[in-house]
């Protein structure tokens, strides 16, 4: 079998189940909440003279795209406690044809909630200036904003093996989302926090986002270049992460971790 057709039966069999069932319910919740926010909230952000709901619609067309990161560390830590993964290390390939099959899933699941804004924003938000043009630019900025965070993910959940580990990591990076400036503006923030967010690439997904959409301000040149070192720097990093991921994966970590869980749950 080629790696091109393992990559994709191991990618439908990934997807099908996400994108069916309940877990529809997950996906729509997003789109539904931004509508009604970008609807109701019409306070004028200053500087860029648009309303509050605008700001975050502007935001998250391409910067929401950075969730990709919380989705691949989530269904790495499950497919860890599920023996998925000690499973994967014994097949031929196994590990590329898993990583690869992983990130196309995760990106269709953050794609699609994205695509459904994109629709609802059309039909629903009144006065918002989205054209054809936008949206040819945007697309190679949500690739790169799902190149330069991908990795994270994958970095993220190489290293966490317990439930507890999962929890914070999950907050720490829902709290850098948070101070993004995708959401509001980040001026409203402390200094300190914002030069926490500064560095990473959820700011700067926020910004190019803005920049098609909107204008925004920030140097959108600073912020794709940015990105693209994210990208890079972040492949060679989570490359070794996975690989040393997959070496310390065996039959008796996965039996301790279970174990703990079990534990933790009086089972």
């Amino acid at each position: 079998m080629s790696f091109a057709k393992a990559v994709k039966i191991q990618a439908v069999a990934d997807l099908r189940p996400q994108l069916l069932g309940l877990s529809t319910l997950n996906i729509l919740i997003i789109p539904a909440l931004w509508t009604f926010l970008g609807r109701r909230l019409t306070g004028t952000i200053g500087d860029l003279d648009v309303s509050a709901g605008h700001y975050l619609i502007a935001s998250s067309l391409v910067g929401f795209s950075a969730m990709v990161a919380y989705q691949i560390a989530a269904e790495m830590y499950n497919e860890y406690m599920a023996g998925t993964l000690l499973r994967v290390r014994t097949l031929p390939k196994g590990v590329k044809i898993w990583s690869t099959a992983k990130l196309a899933t995760s990106a269709g699941v953050i794609l699609v909630p994205q695509a459904l804004i994109l629709l609802a924003t059309v039909l629903f938000i009144p006065g918002f200036n989205l054209t054809w043009t936008k949206m040819a630019l945007a697309l190679p900025f949500l690739l790169l904003t799902l190149a330069a965070t991908a990795p994270l993910g994958f970095i993220i959940g190489a290293f966490t093996r317990s439930t507890t580990a999962l929890l914070i990591g999950m907050l720490v990076f829902m709290a850098l989302m948070a101070i993004s400036g995708i959401f509001f503006p980040l001026d409203v923030l402390p200094g300190w926090l914002q030069a926490v967010s500064k560095p990473l690439p959820f700011y700067h997904a926020g910004i190019v986002s803005r920049w098609v959409f909107i204008g925004g301000t920030g140097s959108f040149t600073m912020s794709a270049s940015v990105l693209a070192a994210w990208a890079i720097l972040g492949m060679i990093v989570a490359r070794k992460a996975i690989a040393l991921s997959f070496s310390k994966v065996s039959m008796g970590t996965v039996a301790r971790a279970q174990q703990k869980v079990k534990n933790t749950l009086g089972i």
